[in-house]
């Protein structure tokens, strides 16, 4: 341990800060993601919107996203997580009040893909923040714990939005198809979800720094070649080469396409396929990733605990049992609809988390973790592309038994693709 006079160089204690700092980070850009899920019934009704306009909605959103993560994470190399989180936070925070306060359907549908690219700032930043200030050895066991943190965010931002709808007033209209139809006040969501997002990101920027050197303390396990002193094409190029690289964004590509149908469309499946009412549709989809914690939190250690930090076996295992969860969701009646999509919820969040966190760490260091994890996050995006346009179009055509089937796929088409990382290590 180093001290420097005036400054804290407590490396546990900056540890501590950047653990805190990206787990509240990336938990709060939930509140600016989640809020068109819950709302979407109800715009849906006011605006006579069918889930076909729905699905390109959600696929601008998600191209957004997935170009984002790819650029960002190579921006993120060069200029630090810290500046990348705050602008990140500055532009969701914008847009989801700019779609709480118009009354214009096409102008929600430019912000909310505009949103799409201010939600990408948020992972390449977090996970180049905890691969330079943690090594390698045991980093399945601290990620287990700082793993929830998306799952959190997710329960947080849902149940939050469900409860904002649910106390909320409701009005009767009538929409532009000529129907009378009573809609609760969507706009609540997004702008109270907006002022909670707000509170988060001041204090995770106040416990955040780059790196060591920004918190003035000596960096024992610096890389030698920092990320600036190559061209930016340069850098993306030497990353997406290594050879572990694309195989690991198309098994995420499966396992994102899964994950956003859930995100996505889960309260609007339960909402107009189950009946429930959009609130109590709210509060079952929280499940999903309620018990997506556990399954990340189980994962991750079984990786170390077991598998001496190989990713692939216990992600292979859970695919696996991701498939026979879906098959379940699909036939249960309403009464076990809660239990089937909690065990959906585990066995699609842990393979999620290990591929985009562990793997990306693994497979990258601490001068292009920021581009690993934007590739194969941003790979792992075209699936919510995909889901957005194919999930809307098949749900309306030929309804949702044909997009339950397509998920099962999914999930044994990525085991599949893992077989050959199957002895993979650091």
């Amino acid at each position: 341990m180093q001290k420097m006079p005036g400054h804290s160089t407590d490396i546990r204690k900056w540890q501590i800060r950047a653990f805190a700092g990206t787990w509240i980070a990336y938990a709060a850009f939930y509140f600016g993601r989640k809020t068109f899920a819950v709302a979407q019934p109800e715009i849906m009704r006011q605006f006579a919107i069918t889930p076909a306009w729905i699905g390109i909605i959600l696929t601008g959103h998600a191209i957004g996203y997935a170009v984002g993560q790819v650029l960002n994470g190579t921006l993120t190399d060069r200029i630090g997580p810290w500046k990348m989180l705050f602008t990140g936070f500055v532009l969701t925070i914008l847009l989801n009040c700019f779609i709480g306060l118009t009354p214009h359907f096409y102008l929600i549908a430019i912000f909310w893909i505009l949103n799409g690219y201010a939600q990408s700032f948020g992972w390449p930043a977090a996970i180049k923040g905890m691969a330079t200030w943690f090594p390698n050895q045991k980093r399945g066991k601290l990620m287990a714990f700082w793993g929830p943190n998306y799952a959190v965010g997710e329960v947080a931002a849902t149940s939050f939005a469900a409860v904002v709808l649910a106390q909320s007033y409701s009005q009767q209209l009538k929409n532009p198809a000529g129907e009378i139809v009573t809609v609760g006040n969507w706009s609540n969501i997004f702008l109270l979800s907006s002022l909670v997002l707000a509170i988060l990101a001041i204090l995770a920027l106040m416990l955040f720094r780059d790196n060591p050197e920004h918190a003035d303390i000596n960096n024992p396990q610096s890389d030698s070649t920092p990320a600036t002193q190559i061209g930016f094409w340069q850098h993306f190029k030497e990353t997406v080469q290594h050879r572990h690289v694309l195989l690991l964004g198309g098994v995420h590509f499966t396992i994102k396409f899964i994950r956003t149908t859930f995100l996505f469309w889960a309260v609007t499946y339960l909402t107009f396929d189950r009946g429930f009412s959009t609130s109590e549709a709210g509060y079952i989809s929280a499940i999903f990733p309620l018990a997506g914690i556990l399954g990340a939190v189980i994962g991750s250690y079984l990786t170390d605990k077991f598998f001496g930090s190989r990713r692939a076996p216990v992600t292979m295992f859970m695919l696996i049992g991701l498939a026979g969860a879906l098959f379940l969701f699909a036939r249960v009646s309403n009464t076990w609809l809660p239990l089937a999509i909690g065990l959906v919820g585990f066995c699609n969040l842990g393979p999620d988390f290990i591929i985009a966190a562990l793997a990306a760490m693994d497979t990258g260091n601490s001068r292009n973790s920021g581009t690993v994890a934007g590739i194969i996050n941003g790979i792992g995006g075209m699936g919510q592309v995909f889901s957005g346009i194919m999930v809307g179009l098949l749900s309306h055509f030929w309804g949702w038994n044909i997009v339950l089937t397509l998920l099962i796929f999914m999930a044994l088409i990525g085991t599949m693709l893992l077989i050959p990382l199957w002895r993979a290590q650091k």
